[in-house]
């Protein structure tokens, strides 16, 4: 996000979320009403402690966005994942909300159009849509840690094959099938390891990863949110990444894994391949029942002089992708204000 706000000459955005954007709106000094720019729904339920506080939540907040819209404001949402908090169903009825707004909806792939349609229950009509490919993550996060300097710190030797199952750690991995597979290849191959490395996804039960899987033979959990000049030293450390999405999620996590130039083993879904040049990975079928495992044995034949290549080809791969398409294609909405805009307002 601080990347792509980066590629926009002129645009300043202001913390303060949604009370920041009402106060903009009635502040007398402010001649242009505020540009909303939605990323993820949670948060906005986050407050709430019971499923009838996030109801409730979530009508409060869809009719404070209606009257920003009213008064001229935008609503722009970018839409990366199925519903993820706590209160899924509270989430998906703000969802309903923010499209009935009629604004615009920004997706980096169009093969998520339909999933995502479906998991939020929601319209995506084609004129309302904005597919831009993602931008890369090269440079931004601190990478100065050498592959030797990394295992020592981990306390790994050097020739110790590490597998990475990196990002936030929720439904939207298959961790389970991703351990299992793992599983079979150790009993193979009892020199390999896995590193299981992310936050708990919002509404997960923290710290269930790790109890239910740290301490498996040769399986290390570290369930917590990783300052970004830390990443580096486990990412230095990998040889490969395992990324097992689920449909309909915008795979964040595998692009940051590439820009440290790790090959990567994960479902051949669209929105991956476009991502994931031939050479610079192993993709499987998703809809196999031992395709993840057989990626992870051929990994495994695979040399370690070739296996950095395929990283190389990965952060190639990545560095040459930019955000100033996105930000090209976002800053007429963020500059346009829909003065007088007909919006339903519910008092009831």
């Amino acid at each position: 996000q601080r990347l792509l706000y980066r590629a926009m000459p002129g645009i300043e955005p202001q913390p303060g979320g949604l009370d920041g954007a009402m106060e903009h709106l009635t502040d007398p000094e402010r001649d242009r009403a505020p540009v909303v720019h939605l990323i993820a729904l949670g948060p906005l339920l986050a407050k709430a402690e019971t499923a009838r506080e996030a109801d409730n939540l979530a009508l409060e907040t869809g009719r404070r966005l209606a009257f920003l819209v009213h008064q001229g404001g935008q609503v722009i949402w970018t839409l990366r994942a199925p519903p993820e908090g706590p209160w899924p169903e509270a989430e998906r009825a703000l969802g309903k909300a923010v499209a009935a707004l009629r604004g615009p909806i920004h997706l980096h792939c169009e093969s998520l159009i339909a999933p995502l349609a479906q998991a939020w229950g929601i319209d995506l009509p084609s004129e309302r849509v904005l597919v831009t490919p993602p931008g890369g993550t090269v440079g931004y996060y601190p990478d100065y840690a050498t592959r030797a300097a990394a295992r020592t710190k981990l306390g790994l030797s050097e020739d110790a094959p590490l597998f990475l199952l990196f990002g936030r750690l929720g439904e939207g991995k298959d961790i389970d099938a991703a351990v299992t597979a793992f599983g079979a290849l150790h009993a193979a191959h009892p020199e390999a390891h896995l590193l299981i490395l992310g936050n708990t996804a919002p509404g997960e039960r923290r710290g269930r990863i790790r109890r239910r899987f740290d301490g498996l033979p040769h399986v290390r959990v570290i369930e917590t949110h990783t300052a970004d000049n830390s990443l580096q030293w486990f990412l230095r450390a990998a040889d490969w990444a395992v990324m097992p999405y689920r449909e309909g999620h915008t795979p964040e996590a595998l692009m940051t894994v590439m820009s440290f130039g790790l090959p990567v083993i994960a479902p051949d879904r669209d929105v991956i391949s476009r991502l994931v040049p031939g050479d610079a990975g192993l993709l499987y079928d998703p809809d196999t029942q031992d395709g993840l495992e057989q990626s992870l044995f051929q990994a495994m034949a695979v040399d370690q002089d070739t296996t950095c290549t395929m990283g190389d080809t990965a952060r190639a791969a990545m560095a040459g992708r930019r955000w100033q398409p996105t930000a090209e294609a976002l800053l007429p909405l963020l500059e346009k204000r829909l003065t007088g805009q007909a919006v339903t307002l519910d008092f009831e």
